[in-house]
């Protein structure tokens, strides 16, 4: 079972994600996934039920809950993730594994079957669910991401900008498929994770007392765009 990691999120502006940028590369060491831009794309394919139950136990405030998705770099098309986030209250996890483009496709067009008898625990559980909550791909999430590493109790600070979505699901490995803007491309998402304790100096990077705390939502953003 994953461990629980401590999660919040702060919606801010561009000058202020500017002035952490700065000051986060100054000392931190980069995500070793990013390109010489300092950046990198995800995409991700989010998983609902008929009901949209994910999406309303997020709107509601639900004290926990779960998701699943299908996750790429986008300049790494090739390793596809399976993932499924857990939260409860402001503490987040996180299980994936790797699929092969062919595996994610036949998901995506309702052929699963093969999950059934999966080597890995997390794809049997995803056949699982599938079939008894009749859980169905939704939306597109695309979204540009910094990201800020720090191995004592494992910190990561990420900036992600650029919220794209699409609810056309089949162009989720077309690189010009159509993506709608969902946010300001001046606002900002800074996530701060970490295990047991976040470093005052890094507090101090951040300047996490001078944020807001919000319960923003990638995925809740774009659904409820569309």
């Amino acid at each position: 079972m994953s461990k629980y990691r401590n999660e919040y999120k702060h919606l801010i502006p561009l000058g202020e994600a500017i002035a952490c940028r700065n000051r986060l590369k100054a000392i931190l060491r980069r995500d070793p996934h990013t390109d010489a831009s300092g950046t990198y794309t995800i995409r991700s394919l989010y998983f609902d039920t008929q009901e949209d139950k994910a999406l309303y136990e997020k709107l509601n405030g639900e004290p926990f809950r779960e998701k699943f998705r299908l996750r790429y770099y986008v300049q790494n098309s090739r390793m596809i993730k399976l993932e499924k986030k857990c939260k409860h209250f402001s503490k987040s996890s996180k299980s994936s594994i790797t699929l092969t483009q062919q595996e994610a496709e036949n998901i995506i067009e309702g052929k699963y079957q093969s999950l059934e008898k999966h080597s890995e625990a997390l794809a049997r559980e995803f056949y699982l669910k599938l079939r008894t909550q009749r859980l169905l791909p939704k939306t597109i999430v695309d979204y540009e991401r910094e990201a800020f590493l720090f191995d004592l109790s494992m910190v990561r600070i990420t900036l992600d900008s650029h919220l794209r979505s699409s609810s056309q699901i089949q162009h989720f490995f077309d690189p010009k498929g159509a993506l709608t803007p969902v946010c300001d491309p001046g606002t900002y998402i800074l996530e701060v994770k970490f295990n047991e304790f976040l470093p005052e100096f890094i507090q101090d990077l951040v300047q996490i007392n001078r944020c807001s705390s919000s319960s923003a939502s990638k995925y809740a953003a774009c659904r409820l765009y569309h």
